[in-house]
């Protein structure tokens, strides 16, 4: 469990550990916003800190291990903006980072798949007409960990990209950060690692089928990727929450929050402002680790890929857009009077490819096409904000 706390109060706790006992409590695992992360965690390695991850292009941060002494000598830094105390990584082997062994291919649109990792031996993968590139991106985990252990990230990418994806002629890029739980090192590491390795003018969207913790340094790393020209689709969540409440308005601003809905058009997932449109999410047929293999999905992980889909077939036609150009093609190409139940200040905006002017076959044409004719036309209840 993650806590994020003021460095004063944190302190004052591991000072008052060191005299409880004569035993060294274990080390913490923390994440310090700083000024000049390379100096700071030059400074932390002489004292003998375990410095597991630094960022400075979208944000200068430290993540490390270190005894409550360094932490009290690092606490008197005046370099030391914020501490976020995080729980140890619930696997052992977390400290392996791949760097791609060359540059991005530039000849056409990246996704980057933000999620577990991208079976690529998924027969949804192989068909030499998609146009597909598999890219060496971005791992927090080690080669046993190659195949998907989650089981999530294969099916989201499959959606967009492969044989029966929504785009064809896209660079897939998986960033590794979800082995069955989403952890905050990760997500910095992962963001960091594709503000690097982004080729300069390569038009680009990012997927995550997550949701965005309320955490500044991250956010600061959003804001970035979307100053590179990154659109960002985030999934709002399958709480049945206001997704304002896990997401800082901010933020909002730079990245796009899709919701989902059943193929009956009702909304069972997070919901509220902060959620930019919806698209079907119930039961989509994807790729699965495994040569060929196949599953159904549902929820906002799957109707946020779809959405990039969009995404990426507007940068594909003008790639020189902005991301928040990018934003405001997706929503122009949103229908209104489908959504049911959509809950208390809900945009009244539904996405498929079909609205936008796109047409294609395969299995998520079938499935766009299922949803369309079984929708019924009326008026959204009260309590949809008509936007």
């Amino acid at each position: 469990m993650r806590t994020r706390t003021r460095l004063p109060t944190l302190l004052v706790g591991l000072v008052l550990a060191l005299l409880v006992g004569d035993a060294e409590p274990d080390p913490v695992r923390f994440l310090a916003v700083v000024d000049d992360a390379p100096a700071v965690a030059h400074d932390l390695r002489l004292q003998g800190a375990g410095v597991r991850l630094v960022t400075e292009t979208t944000v200068d941060t430290v993540v490390a291990t270190a005894t409550p002494r360094q932490l009290e000598r690092l606490g008197r830094d005046a370099r030391v903006r914020e501490v976020t105390v995080l729980g140890e990584p619930r696997r052992g082997e977390f400290d392996v980072v791949r760097d791609a062994p060359e540059a991005l291919p530039t000849h056409q649109p990246i996704v980057y798949v933000l999620d577990s990792r991208v079976d690529f031996e998924n027969e949804w993968f192989t068909d030499d007409d998609a146009d597909l590139v598999a890219a060496d991106g971005y791992s927090l985990y080690t080669e046993s960990d190659d195949r998907d252990c989650a089981r999530h990230g294969t099916g989201v990418a499959s959606v967009i990209a492969g044989r029966h994806g929504l785009v064809r002629g896209v660079t897939v890029v998986p960033i590794t950060v979800v082995c069955g739980w989403v952890d905050l090192e990760a997500l910095l590491g992962g963001l960091e690692w594709v503000a690097d390795n982004h080729p300069e003018g390569v038009p680009a969207v990012l997927n995550a089928s997550l949701t965005l913790p309320d955490v500044p340094a991250l956010a600061q790393a959003v804001v970035h990727l979307t100053d590179l020209g990154i659109a960002q689709f985030w999934s709002a969540g399958n709480a049945g929450i206001d997704a304002c409440s896990k997401l800082r308005a901010s933020t909002h601003e730079h990245i796009f929050i899709v919701g989902s809905t059943t193929k009956g058009f009702d909304v069972e997932t997070n919901y509220g402002p902060c959620v930019d449109a919806f698209a079907v999410g119930e039961r989509i047929v994807t790729g699965v680790v495994g040569e060929n293999n196949s599953n159904r999905m549902s929820g906002t992980s799957l109707s946020s890929p779809r959405v990039a889909s969009i995404g990426l077939r507007i940068l594909q036609e003008d790639p020189d857009l902005t991301a928040h150009q990018v934003y405001e093609r997706v929503l122009a190409g949103s229908e209104q009077g489908r959504i049911r139940h959509a809950g208390e200040g809900s945009p009244d905006r539904y996405l498929r490819l079909d609205n936008a002017g796109w047409h294609y076959e395969g299995r998520h044409a079938e499935d766009e096409r299922r949803a369309a004719i079984t929708a019924p036309r009326e008026q959204p209840p009260a309590g949809v904000a008509h936007l």
